[in-house]
């Protein structure tokens, strides 16, 4: 059985896939980001060649830091976020 037959995207399916979370400092050096944002591609990406057809989510608070670092480096590949929020949405947008 291939991993597209095991993990089938679209609708109506029922795989959750993998969710993979985040957290991490609020103060990241400026000098590391470059290495930090590619780490992060690579981990992203080494998964998606792993478990090819497997859904792949990011579950992220959206803090400031490692938290919209890792947020923006899956939103460039296409992953889905799933954003945690403290409050409502409509306070949050405020």
């Amino acid at each position: 059985m291939s991993d597209t037959q095991r993990y089938p995207q679209g609708p109506g399916s029922s795989d959750v896939g993998l969710i993979v979370g985040v957290t991490g400092h609020r103060d990241l050096r400026v000098e590391e980001l470059p290495r930090l944002r590619l780490k992060v591609r690579d981990f992203f990406l080494a998964l998606q060649r792993d478990y090819p057809g497997l859904p792949l989510s990011l579950l992220s608070p959206l803090a400031a830091g490692a938290d919209q670092l890792v947020t923006a480096v899956a939103m460039e590949l296409g992953l889905r976020v799933i954003a945690v929020l403290p409050v409502p949405m409509d306070m949050y947008r405020e």
